[in-house]
């Protein structure tokens, strides 16, 4: 009688045992699915800025991007380098994926370095107010041209305070504060749409303002 009961405890026990090691190396599992996955949004300097709606990044290879529509749902690509040289295939791989995904791609060509031009500022919110969500939006390293967007979308899309949105310049992406002052500058003196249409002129402010080449990626 006392040997059925040992080996009932004993069997109870290894079976508790199993269920416990096996939930272990479930929610070891997904800890480590998790870490891979962040590790790489990290690498890619993927980042949210908006849940559901807007996300930020730098330019990422066709399989990658493809992962990330799918991942995300991404409705719509934004494109900040412009449409690239001659010599670039980057571009026309981009265009083909998200033609193969169904996903609306917008090209504007704006300066990592310098102020915006006014053009591609209105563009770039007349974008915001009719694209189709999730939008992602990149440019090369994902930190001055697409830090600059995703502020633009805090102040005028959430309506948040400029101290909020020059959280999206950081070194936490990559921005640089002293050498690509310029787009933190353009956020600190933004006023608005009407602004921008009717005052905003980038050669106000030579110290910003320089010519570049409207293809430069």
């Amino acid at each position: 009688m006392i040997k059925r009961v040992v080996c009932g405890v004993v069997l109870i026990g290894i079976f508790g045992v199993s269920i416990c090691s096996a939930s272990i190396f479930d929610d070891l599992s997904a800890f480590n699915k998790a870490n891979r996955r962040e590790l790489r949004d990290q690498m890619q300097n993927f980042h949210e800025v908006d849940q559901g709606s807007l996300y930020r990044s730098q330019q990422l290879l066709p399989e990658v991007l493809k992962s990330y529509i799918k991942r995300f749902g991404i409705k719509t690509l934004i494109n900040l380098r412009g449409f690239g040289r001659e010599e670039t295939t980057w571009y026309e791989k981009e265009a083909a994926m998200t033609k193969e995904w169904g996903v609306v791609f917008h090209s504007i060509s704006m300066s990592a370095t310098v102020l915006s031009e006014k053009k591609h500022l209105i563009e770039l919110l007349s974008i915001y107010d009719t694209a189709a969500r999730p939008i992602l939006v990149h440019c090369l390293g994902g930190a001055d041209r697409t830090g600059e967007a995703s502020a633009l979308w805090v102040l005028e899309v959430q309506k948040k305070s400029k101290e909020e949105a020059l959280k999206q310049l950081a070194i936490t992406y990559g921005h640089r504060k002293l050498i690509n002052s310029a787009k933190d500058f353009l956020i600190q003196i933004w006023r608005g749409r009407e602004w921008l249409a009717k005052e905003y002129n980038p050669a106000d402010y030579p110290w910003f303002c320089r010519k570049t080449d409207e293809n430069a990626a």
